[in-house]
């Protein structure tokens, strides 16, 4: 989770090996904010990679208007 501005954010991804290219991954994640009493979420990203390791704050608030 991570706090922007006041608003409270989460990243949801999937990541699973890419059948056609081995050792690479394809991987998806989309952010999800909480504005007042509703969810909002963000575009979803794409991606080759397999890491599932911490995330960068711009990967929490750069998929938002603002």
């Amino acid at each position: 989770m991570e706090q922007f501005n006041g608003v409270q954010i989460i990243i949801v991804s999937h990541v699973q090996p890419a059948l056609s290219l081995p050792g690479r991954c394809d991987s998806q994640y989309q952010a999800v904010r909480q504005m007042g009493n509703r969810l909002e979420p963000s575009i979803l990203a794409r991606g080759a990679s397999c890491s599932s390791g911490p995330v960068d704050q711009k990967n929490f608030v750069g998929l938002f208007e603002w």
